[in-house]
């Protein structure tokens, strides 16, 4: 049976897309509507706020969040607008709170969403209701091994479903270590870029670019401390003869991986000089023994679901850039 045409079906072919798909401000309008409106997006993770009344600020496409644990120990992502006249709420960016004071008229809502106080209630008449000026709600929220995630979509399918052939990955992530507890630090580093959010997404996953992006970074590695250390591989040769693959999973999600080169000896003895790695493998080899620590020796690798797979390099959530696996 043949599917339905699309309204921009006429924008996309084969092995091409039209620049417009990139640049005309009635697609990315549309997009922040039916992708991060209408897919589960990744908001937090649960460790980010251990504790009551913690908050954490959020974007779900442009829509300010709040992220917040109320009182009840419940997990809430509440729309960052007044319901008044969509002044901030909060403009911090964590932190602690039981309530949130708009600076604009004073409303002051509960880390739950409810409009609490309004400085001269009595001045907005008598059908005036605080109930009815709550702050806005994302409706679904599921929380995925301590990663959460939300919609504006009440019919989306299961946080599982969406997630689809790229759960494993995760699963075998958050497993290299068994018990282990995984706690997320504000320490990310933060960028502003002028591009389309698609050119980030597309980039995480092009094993194309290193060779002429990341030029000065490979040939001041090789000057400095070699041809055989980490990257160097992107450098030489015909990319696509090498062992390194990307692979698209359901859904969106995709799936780069280095490790067959990266871990072709040893990834240790691959690594340049950064700050912190150094002991960090001290630490590992103290604790764990030489050959444990050097245990990401991988495999050929096998298709999703098939047994034998190890933790993978970087695996993309669709449409927000989640990364499981990173650089380590």
């Amino acid at each position: 049976m043949q599917r339905a045409a699309f309204r921009w079906d006429d924008l996309v072919q084969e092995h091409r897309v039209h620049r417009s798909l990139y640049t005309d401000p009635s697609v990315f309008a549309e997009e922040m509507i039916k992708v991060f409106g209408g897919t589960w997006v990744y908001l937090g993770h649960e460790t980010e706020i251990p504790r009551q009344n913690d908050f954490v600020t959020r974007r779900l496409g442009l829509r300010p969040i709040i992220l917040t644990r109320g009182g009840d120990g419940r997990v809430h992502a509440l729309l960052n607008r007044c319901s008044h006249r969509a002044a901030t709420v909060c403009r911090r960016s964590e932190g602690s709170a039981r309530h949130f004071t708009c600076g604009y008229h004073g409303w002051t809502y509960s880390n739950t969403g409810e409009l609490v106080s309004v400085p001269g209630e009595d001045a907005y008449g008598p059908e005036f209701h605080r109930s009815n000026y709550d702050l806005a709600k994302i409706p679904c929220l599921e929380n995925y091994r301590g990663f959460i995630f939300g919609t504006l979509n009440r019919d989306a399918p299961e946080l599982v479903d969406h997630l689809g052939t790229a759960r494993p990955l995760i699963d075998q992530w958050l497993d290299r270590y068994p018990g282990a507890e995984i706690i997320v630090r504000s320490a990310a580093h933060r960028m502003v870029m002028r591009a389309n959010w698609k050119l980030v997404y597309d980039n995480a996953g092009d094993g194309y670019h290193p060779p002429f992006s990341h030029r000065s970074l490979l040939r001041m590695t090789a000057r400095r401390y070699g041809t055989d250390r980490d990257m160097s591989y992107f450098g030489t040769g015909d990319p696509d003869d090498c062992r390194m693959y990307t692979q698209s999973l359901s859904n969106g999600h995709t799936f780069f991986d280095q490790r067959l080169e990266m871990h072709a000896d040893s990834a240790w003895r691959r690594q340049r000089p950064q700050p912190g790695r150094e002991a960090y493998e001290a630490q590992l080899r103290e604790r764990l023994g030489d050959e444990e620590a050097n245990s990401n020796r991988i495999p050929e690798p096998r298709p999703v679901g098939e047994k034998g797979w190890r933790w993978r390099k970087r695996a993309q959530v669709f449409a927000k850039r989640f990364c499981c696996g990173a650089w380590r």
